[in-house]
């Protein structure tokens, strides 16, 4: 999947740096993520994911989710935003990047609408103190 990103992941990175993101890549799981600590609290991020097929086109998602360390339990919310062709415009995929964006930066707690969890492995892999210093590493907005 890196040659399928090859064309976007420097608008990306650009944009990730002007609004002050985390650009992650994963290109074994054919995404990248553009991840941010939120005020409100919990963990957002703008999803970029290739088609696993053909690498033809992209899809764009907003998420945002909160993690509960004591009940092993996230809420969360998830947006999809859209879907791009690999050869789209820059302005077309900044356009994207930043509706999704501008999504998240709306949402509030009461809009937290799914629950995941149980995750026992929290527990079991770090301590309070480390599993809330990965949340205080991010970039803040």
């Amino acid at each position: 999947m890196a040659i399928a990103f090859s064309e976007i992941e420097p608008l990306l990175v650009a944009f990730a740096r002007r609004q002050g993101l985390l650009f992650e890549r994963q290109h074994e799981a054919g995404l990248c993520r553009l991840k941010f600590a939120r005020k409100r609290g919990g963990v957002a991020a703008i999803v970029v994911a290739a088609d696993m097929v053909q690498g033809r086109s992209f899809r764009v998602s907003a998420l945002w989710w909160v993690d509960d360390y004591r009940t092993t339990m996230r809420r969360l919310k998830v947006a999809h935003i859209g879907e791009f062709p690999r050869h789209a415009s820059s302005i077309a995929v900044l356009d994207m990047l930043q509706t999704a964006l501008d999504t998240i930066d709306r949402w509030k707690p009461n809009d937290l609408d799914q629950i995941e969890g149980p995750f026992p492995l929290w527990h079991e892999k770090m301590t309070r103190e480390q599993f809330d210093a990965i949340t205080a590493a991010l970039p803040k907005r």
